[in-house]
């Protein structure tokens, strides 16, 4: 029952293979699908819109569904194994439907196919952060495993944002040869990773745990404070990166005047440096406990976000500079989350809950995607409010704006975030308690 051992380089590194094809199919539903129907499907604006807001709410509540499902499944491949392995072949033909249609659809064609798209992305997606979660009970250990897993979905957004650029260096693709490259990619990595990961990682091992039912379970996790506490501020703190998204073009082209053709380059700088700390992130998590790093990155991303709300216009370094450091302060945002959300786990099965992993990481995802679908719905009426039209001439109230929305309330949505992160209760020495009391939990159920 013990799994607190150190993992080798090899259980790493496999297990982290799956998140570069895995984050690959993150941005093309983001940035390239909704245009890519609107122009060359000649499908309506209001449709695509509609249709997207819908798949996201889809995607959004059906997460605890399919985390409640695979922390009951029992098989002797374990527990997330079979979900994985299932879903790899739906998720492909989805993610094929979608990026390759016909020559001619309909806005039932792309509901249909939006809809099965996030329900196999789930079925992979949840089991895959969940088995993260169990492949080591200890604090440390867990950090090891989010890094080398962020690292993979980094390695990812840095293929998604420089292999097209190489493929068509001398051409200008249409979307969809750009689609059909993220597809190609997609059909040879996702295979060949999971396989990898499947065939020789482990699976949460055979033992004696208590079975509770979903019920008691959910019960459990609403009473359980300590996660509560950790869903508040990642709320806030997701809240403020994405809402510094939804804005960051506007900041960037209308206030800056920083070309828009570079913004993926400059995307790529700061996800190349946010790999190459990812060592250090998690160093520091193991030194001075992740809750607290989490909320010093929180800090400083917010520092850094009113030092860009003074950049002078048209000066390119300035930018290039902020990106920089953006790609080191921001890096423990995303990547040590999902190890606090492993400890708060075992909180809840202290309290009786069971092993629920599964359901743990599928109401953080919730919250996630809720704050990501609540961002554009706060940043661009309040843009507007303010005096921001992006169709006309920049004035000084709408560069206001741009700074307020952009920039400055995502800072305020940061450090709010980071000052209910420090009071988070599980550090390295907590942890260490409630494990040796789990430990003896379980061995009273043997």
């Amino acid at each position: 029952m013990n799994n607190t051992r150190a993992l080798s380089l090899g259980t790493l590194l496999r297990y982290a293979g799956p998140a570069i094809p895995l984050s690959m199919l993150l941005m093309p539903p983001i940035i390239y699908i909704p245009p890519f129907y609107a122009t060359e499907m000649k499908l309506s604006m209001p449709a695509i819109g509609f249709i997207f807001f819908i798949a996201r709410l889809w995607d959004a509540f059906i997460d605890p569904l399919i985390g409640s499902l695979s922390d009951q499944t029992q098989s002797k491949w374990g527990r997330r194994k079979p979900w994985i392995a299932f879903g790899i072949v739906p998720l492909l033909m989805a993610m094929y439907l979608l990026f390759q249609p016909p020559a001619q659809v309909t806005q039932k064609y792309l509901f249909a196919v939006i809809f099965f798209f996030y329900l196999t992305w789930t079925v992979v997606q949840i089991p895959y952060l969940s088995w993260g979660a169990e492949l080591s009970g200890d604090y440390r250990e867990r950090n090891r495993v989010v890094g080398y897993r962020e690292c993979g979905t980094m390695i990812g957004v840095l293929l998604a944002t420089g292999v097209p650029a190489i493929v068509f260096y001398n051409h200008e693709p249409s979307l969809r040869e750009i689609l059909g490259v993220f597809a190609l990619l997609t059909l040879i990595l996702l295979p060949i990773t999971t396989f990898m990961a499947l065939r020789r990682t482990p699976d949460f091992p055979a033992g004696t745990y208590e079975k509770v039912s979903l019920s008691k379970a959910v019960r459990t996790l609403g009473n359980n404070k300590t996660f509560g506490h950790l869903l508040f501020a990642f709320l806030a703190i997701w809240l403020g990166v994405y809402i510094y998204n939804a804005g960051l073009l506007f900041v960037l082209e209308k206030r800056l005047g920083f070309s828009g053709s570079n913004f993926l380059k400059v995307v790529f700088l700061q996800f190349l440096i946010c790999t190459a700390v990812t060592p250090l992130v998690v160093k520091l998590a193991n030194r001075l406990g992740k809750h607290r790093v989490i909320a010093g990155s929180a800090v400083m991303t917010a520092v850094a976000f009113c030092v860009l709300a003074q950049a002078r216009p048209h000066h390119t370094t300035d930018i290039v500079m902020f990106f920089a450091v953006l790609g080191v302060v921001i890096a423990p945002i995303w990547v040590l989350p999902t190890a606090v959300v492993a400890d708060a786990a075992d909180v809840g099965e202290l309290n009786g809950g069971g092993r629920k992993e599964g359901l743990y990481m599928a109401i953080y995802n919730l919250i996630y995607k809720l704050a990501i679908a609540a961002s554009v719905g706060i940043a661009m009426p309040l843009l507007s409010k303010l005096g921001f039209d992006p169709s006309q001439t920049l004035t000084e109230a709408g560069a206001r704006a741009v700074n307020l929305v952009g920039l400055y309330l995502p800072a305020l949505l940061l450090v709010f975030g980071a000052m209910v992160m420090l009071l988070y209760p599980v550090d390295a020495r907590a942890h260490a308690t409630i494990r040796e009391r789990l430990e003896k939990q379980r061995s009273s159920l043997a």
